[in-house]
């Protein structure tokens, strides 16, 4: 789905009290079939999501893999109606997890989601339409970021885009400022103007005001978002962790043939700790136990990092001889 840099419809979608619909109430059971959520966390517009999947799926069973959540996801879901809750606190893995859910459903189709997950009308109508020629669909991700996290442009920049000061203090901006330079940096200019009036600036840290990242309608630039990076602040342990499952998932399950395995696997591959020799002796040795078509791959992966790592390091020595020779002339 393609949208408009001005829609917002998606969004507001999310939000909008919705009645509950039931589509496959009046609907014959081979209509009908079962779907597997696992869970271990939901999100605060779970109760939503679970409207949306009711509107558009017609559900026979919502097959739950309860992990031991750990917030309200359970309590929500068990209003909703022909759940089946299955204790999964005994199983360690997700990938056992799903196995079991799938082992349980009883339907021709199912239907696999995840808990974070909203479904636009139409969604099952074209799914089904697919898997006519596919016996295995997706749908493509449209992501919607919402998260709230404080910035600190302390000593950066002055602090904007929502201010109150004196009126009297800015008489004569009009002839100080005329231009259209002050786009996008007008808080650096609004307080150099009132620094050279003689006057002092402030910020308060006891509010804060909610900066609203999201398409709108606008002139002289496209909206539309390549890439939106959230960066967490996770242990060291977690990191490691996630990216040693990762690869080892890739190696052992998939296919090194395919091009986006491939570059997914190196990704995880560069996260790895340890030193460059007991990185790729790790990876060899699981390949060599698990999925031996990987080895050669694991090969490339090493000598691929081995070029960028010496490019980059060269570049650097690079930059620092040119600046230490700026210096001495």
């Amino acid at each position: 789905m393609n949208l408009e840099p001005e829609s917002t419809q998606l969004i507001r979608n999310l939000f909008h009290e919705y009645e509950f619909i039931d589509c496959a109430q009046e609907l014959a059971n081979d209509k009908k079939i079962d779907v597997i959520i696992p869970v271990l966390h939901s999100n605060d517009l779970w109760r939503e999501n679970l409207i949306s999947f009711y509107r558009e799926i017609p559900i026979n069973r919502l097959i739950i893999g309860d992990a031991g959540c750990i917030d309200d996801t359970i309590s929500i879901v068990e209003k909703f109606p022909r759940v089946q809750i299955i204790d999964h606190t005994e199983i360690s893995t997700l990938g056992a997890s799903i196995a079991d859910l799938i082992s349980r459903v009883t339907t021709t189709k199912f239907a696999y989601l995840q808990s974070d997950v909203y479904l636009p009308k139409g969604w099952f109508m074209a799914m089904e339409s697919k898997s006519q020629t596919f016996p295995w669909v997706g749908s493509p991700m449209q992501v919607v970021t919402m998260l709230d996290y404080s910035v600190d442009y302390s000593g950066k920049r002055p602090l904007a885009g929502a201010q109150l000061g004196q009126t009297s203090i800015f008489n004569g901006l009009g002839s100080f400022i005329a231009d259209d330079y002050v786009y996008r940096q007008e808080d650096f200019v609004l307080e150099e103007f009132v620094r050279r009036s003689g006057f002092a600036t402030g910020n308060s840290f006891e509010t804060f005001h909610f900066h609203q990242v999201m398409r709108r309608k606008t002139r002289g630039m496209e909206m539309n978002v390549e890439n939106i990076s959230v960066k967490l602040v996770e242990s060291k342990k977690e990191t490691d962790r996630v990216s040693n499952t990762q690869l080892s998932g890739f190696l052992k399950y998939c296919d090194p043939h395919l091009p986006e395995v491939r570059s997914a696997a190196y990704a995880a591959y560069q996260e790895q700790k340890g030193g460059s020799f007991n990185r790729f002796k790790r990876a060899l040795n699981f390949a060599r136990d698990n999925n031996k078509a990987w080895k050669s791959m694991i090969v490339r992966f090493a000598l691929k990092l081995l070029v960028v790592r010496t490019l980059l390091f060269s570049s650097r020595v690079i930059l620092r001889l040119t600046d230490v020779i700026l210096r001495i002339r």
